[in-house]
């Protein structure tokens, strides 16, 4: 009987922090698509004169990446009623992120080019982009954390489960 209080314990606990996390990610989301949205032509002029993206295509990367943060941002939402949805919305979030460090690893590493203001976080709290590739990293080891997390929810779910 202990041991099944235990897991319940737990699992209440892992389920708090997931929750608190997939909001500070919706936040992030949803704030990094604002900011775009509402600064959408530096951001396109900022990919224009990107190594990576073809000038033809800048218009269309930036669309994809507002229309990713929302979706990420909503997948997450409806993550909480739905379980399978956080994940898919988890995974998608680690690839952006890992896209997006990539890339910074990438202007870190010897480019010249500043390609975007990337919510302003350059500007705003005067990062560099050393400090933002580390920003960068941490924000994509909290969702992998994030979606360790979920998977542990789900093993400890099924085990509250079978011992009920």
């Amino acid at each position: 009987m202990e041991t099944n209080q235990h897991i319940k314990t737990l699992k209440t606990a892992v389920e708090i922090t997931l929750y608190l996390l997939a909001v500070g990610l919706i936040v992030l989301f949803g704030i990094a698509g604002v900011d775009k949205v509402t600064n959408l032509s530096t951001f396109q002029e900022g990919l224009k004169n990107s190594p990576f993206v073809p000038v033809w295509a800048a218009w269309l990367v930036a669309y994809a990446v507002i229309a990713s943060f929302f979706a990420i941002a909503i997948l997450l939402l409806i993550g909480f009623w739905k379980d399978r949805i956080m994940e898919v919305g988890l995974w998608l979030a680690t690839g952006l992120l890992l896209i997006f460090t990539l890339y910074i690893a990438a202007i870190v590493t010897g480019i010249t080019y500043k390609p975007c203001t990337c919510i302003g976080l350059d500007e705003k709290l005067g990062l560099s982009w050393g400090a933002h590739l580390l920003l960068d990293g941490a924000l994509l080891a909290v969702v992998w954390l994030t979606t360790l997390l979920n998977y542990a929810y789900k093993i400890l779910f099924a085990i509250g489960e079978a011992s009920s």
